[in-house]
Parts: structure tokens; C-alpha cells; sequence
């Protein structure tokens, strides 16, 4: 009975030995499992450590060329600049090169024309030629004599000369004080309405004496006229009287033309410092015209763009002159302006006075291919002249019986817009 007890009893234990066995080898497999998880998990905890160290270094890569790329932004955005102003250089030297492009064009159509006209003068000239050649022996001994009188007369002319200086020169010291004397030097987008401003200052009351030195294109600008030494004489010889009140300068020169407006016209400050040397109370006027052949811009807007850049140039220019002359009095004024308005009124139908674009000066915006100014806007523009160099407002002239247009209110509505 004990026996079989025992017996039973050690039975059990040996099944809870091999179930503890059991146990204990699941255990040992669990820890091996889990031994191998964490190697696993060391592994990938260094791969970690590895992806981290190399992110790290990305992010710094990454931040350095951010840095690099701000900075590449800062040089873009002064190329960018730097490429705008090289635009508005290309703009306004296509501009010039289509103008030059007109001007051979002409130049050589004038050229053809003559050409034919000599082919057929040349049979005439031969035979002329010499009918001429059997003429010279007799021409010879009238030559002796004619240069005998000539010797005579240009003696006389110089005795007449000086008496005449002396007569002017009295005539001019008793008037000095009544009239306001004016001298334009330029070209032929100024001439006409400095030859009108004795007229129109008569209007109202003011004594004008107009003087003009013309050279046409641009041989009438400052630089020209100053390199050219008959005409910088001429201007001189005005200018040392010392009576000029004002002394009127036309843009452009081809130098300040070239440098689109970034350097000075050297030729505006020496005329500025001559005039002020004989007269220091000379006052100094620039004026900006307008762009020639008007036919090769599409409308009023586009052909006004470039001078009124320019004209912005022009009078930092004249505040830069003033400054180097002792705060002289230097005044600009946009005449060409006149011509941009006019022509906006025509393509809008709204300028009865000009029947044509191009024709007759009584009846058309312009007179020619070149950009000449018909009359309505030389009447205008004159007006401008007028209060720039007097200081009159167009709204003081009376009604001009000329023209249906009211052409002192447009002068009047430039002056106001500009001021």
C-alpha cells in the first residue's frame, strides 16, 4: 500500500521534473529568442546612430549650400538689375540706329538722284568745258584788274565795318537796359520757335531781342557747335558783349547721346562757362525736343517714351551745372512735349486744324519724313519758350484767330502737368 503510494508519489514528481524541464527549455529558448532580438536591435540601434551622424552632415550640407543659394539670390537679383540697365541701352541705341538707318536712306536716295541729273549735265559741261578753256586767256587779264578793285573795295569795307561796330555798339549800349536779350545756339528743332519769340513777347508787352546761331542736325548741338571753331566764334563773338541775358542749348550731343545720358555734355559747361565769364547774371536754358522721323514709332506713346527718360537725364544735368557754377541760374524746359501731344490729339481725331501726318506746314502735324514741326506745333511750342524764358503763362496770350484749337490751353496743361 506504501508501496504503491511511493510509487505514485515519485510518478508525479518525474512528470513535474520533465514539465519543469520543459518549462526551463522554453525559458532557454525564449532568452536566446530575446538574446537575438537584442543583438538585432543593437545592430540596428548602430545603423540608427549611423543614418542619424549621417543626416546630421546632410542637414549641414543642405544648410551650407542654403547659405550659398541666399547669396547666389543677392548676385541674381544685381545681375538682374545689371541686365534691366543694359536693356534700357539696347532700347535706346536700337532707336538711334533705326534714326541713322533713315538718315542713310535719304541721304542716299539724294545721292542717286543727283547722280542721274550729273550724267546728264556731263555731254553740256564737256562742251562748255571748252568754250570755257578759250575764255581764260581773256579772263586772266580781267582777273589782274578785278583783284586791283577788290584790294580797293575791301579797304573800304573796313573803314564801313568799323563805322558800323561803332553805330551798333551805341545803338546797343542805349537799348540795353529795355530789351531782354536771348541767344539760341542749335539746330533746327529750336530754330523756329526762337524765331518767332520777338513776335510773341510783343503780345504781351516785352521788349525780345532774339539772337541765333544755327548749324542743322547734329552739328547744332553743344558739342558740335563748340568743336566747329566758325561757329564757336560766331557764338563767342555774341557772347562777349556781355549783354546776353539768357543763353538757350538744344539736346543732343552725340557724346552725351552715346553714353545715354550717364556722363555730362562737356560742350554745355564750357559754352555755360564762357557766357558767365563775360555776364554772370546770364541765365542758362536747356531744352529737350523731340524725337526725329516720327514715322518709324507705331503712336504718340512710343514716341515719346525714350525723350521722356531722357528729359528726366537732361534735368539732372542742369541741377549738376547750377551746382558747379555757384547755384547759376540754370532752367530746362520739354518743348517736345508739344509735338507728343499734338500727335495723340490727331490719332485720336481730335486735331481739326491738321488735316495730314506729313505735308504742308499750315495743315499737318509735320513738314517732312525728318520730324520738322508744322506750324500749329511751332506756335505752341513757342508758348512754352515763352514761359520758360519769361515766365509767362500761355493763358496770358489772346485767342490766336490761327487755329479752332485752343493751342494756350495745351501749353498751359503741359506746364501745369510738368509742375
Amino acid at each position: 500500500m506504501i508501496s504503491a503510494s511511493l510509487s505514485g508519489c515519485l510518478g508525479n514528481s518525474e512528470e513535474e521534473i520533465n514539465g519543469y524541464n520543459q518549462t526551463i527549455n522554453e525559458n532557454n529558448d525564449l532568452i536566446n529568442s530575446l538574446e537575438e532580438q537584442v543583438e538585432n536591435l543593437s545592430s540596428l540601434l548602430l545603423v540608427a546612430n549611423s543614418n542619424i551622424a549621417n543626416l546630421e552632415l546632410e542637414y549641414s550640407n543642405l544648410n551650407y549650400e542654403l547659405t550659398s543659394m541666399n547669396n547666389k539670390q543677392n548676385q541674381s537679383e544685381a545681375a538682374i538689375e545689371s541686365l534691366e540697365e543694359q536693356l534700357f541701352t539696347m532700347e535706346f541705341s536700337l532707336v538711334e540706329n533705326k534714326s541713322i538707318k533713315n538718315s542713310l536712306q535719304s541721304q542716299l536716295d539724294l545721292a542717286n538722284q543727283m547722280l542721274l541729273l550729273s550724267n546728264q549735265q556731263v555731254a553740256d559741261l564737256e562742251s562748255e568745258l571748252l568754250s570755257a578753256n578759250q575764255q581764260v586767256a581773256g579772263l586772266e587779264s580781267e582777273l589782274l584788274l578785278a583783284n586791283s578793285t577788290i584790294t580797293t573795295l575791301q579797304e573800304q569795307l573796313a573803314e564801313l565795318s568799323a563805322q558800323l561796330n561803332e553805330s551798333l555798339t551805341e545803338e546797343n549800349n542805349a537799348s540795353e537796359s529795355d530789351e531782354y536779350n536771348v541767344l539760341y545756339i542749335g539746330h533746327s528743332f529750336g530754330r523756329p520757335f526762337a524765331s518767332q519769340m520777338e513776335n510773341f513777347a510783343s503780345m504781351v508787352g516785352i521788349e525780345h531781342n532774339q539772337s541765333i546761331v544755327f548749324s542743322g542736325g547734329d552739328s547744332g548741338s553743344p558739342e558740335e557747335l563748340w568743336d566747329d571753331l566758325e561757329h564757336r566764334t560766331d557764338i563767342i563773338e555774341i557772347l562777349d558783349g556781355g549783354s546776353i541775358d539768357a543763353l538757350i542749348m538744344i539736346c543732343c550731343s552725340p557724346s552725351w547721346q552715346a553714353d545715354y545720358g550717364m556722363s555730362d555734355d562737356d560742350a554745355v559747361w564750357n559754352f555755360t562757362s564762357y557766357a558767365l565769364q563775360q555776364n554772370p547774371n546770364t541765365r542758362i536754358g536747356l531744352a529737350m525736343p523731340w524725337e526725329d522721323f516720327p514715322l518709324q514709332y507705331d503712336n504718340a506713346s512710343e514716341h515719346r517714351d525714350l525723350t521722356d527718360r531722357g528729359y528726366n537725364m537732361w534735368k539732372n544735368m542742369a541741377n549738376r551745372l547750377s551746382g558747379d557754377f555757384n547755384n547759376a541760374d540754370v532752367f530746362t524746359f520739354y518743348h517736345g512735349e508739344v509735338i507728343y501731344e499734338l500727335r495723340h490729339m490727331f490719332e485720336e481725331g481730335n486735331l481739326s486744324d491738321a488735316d495730314q501726318f506729313i505735308g504742308p506746314s499750315e495743315n499737318s502735324l509735320f513738314t517732312d519724313q525728318k520730324g520738322h514741326a508744322g506750324k500749329i506745333a511751332i506756335d505752341t511750342g513757342t508758348l512754352l519758350w515763352m514761359a520758360a524764358i519769361h515766365n509767362v503763362e500761355p493763358t496770358s496770350f489772346p485767342m490766336f484767330s490761327d487755329w479752332q484749337t485752343d493751342i494756350r490751353m495745351i501749353a498751359q496743361d503741359i506746364i501745369d502737368e510738368g509742375n
